[in-house]
């Protein structure tokens, strides 16, 4: 990057301000809430949990993951509404990246242009 390509990209960064994250990370930490806006855990990764990672990764399960989520995973969740004497079909289920995308996705499907949403805080 040319010294006159870092002077523009600088430049354009100076007026994007606070971002939608770092607001609504400063407020859950002023407010005590939980931050949906962002994944920051308030705890340690489990051991288990590092060692099934390196040991799928050391098998090439690195690549992204099917568009509507793992299907052994999505048949569990499915499984997991019998209790509840509810049918949920795997393929009827999505999983997202996080609640950002979840409830974005949630607004495409749910919503027609023109609709309103009303928000209580």
């Amino acid at each position: 990057m040319t010294e006159q390509q870092a002077l523009s990209v600088e430049s354009k960064l100076r007026g994007v301000g606070e971002t939608i994250f770092t607001t609504m990370s400063r407020l859950a930490q002023e407010h005590g809430a939980v931050n949906l806006s962002q994944g920051y855990p308030d705890f340690d990764v489990h051991p288990r949990l590092i060692e099934l990672v390196h040991a799928f990764m050391l098998q090439g399960c690195n690549q992204y993951a099917p568009m509507p989520g793992v299907g052994l995973l999505r048949e569990r969740i499915a499984a997991r509404y019998d209790k509840y004497d509810m049918k949920v079909h795997a393929d009827d289920i999505l999983i997202t990246t996080g609640s950002q995308q979840g409830l974005d996705l949630i607004g495409k499907v749910m919503l027609d242009p023109g609709d309103v949403v009303l928000m209580e805080r």
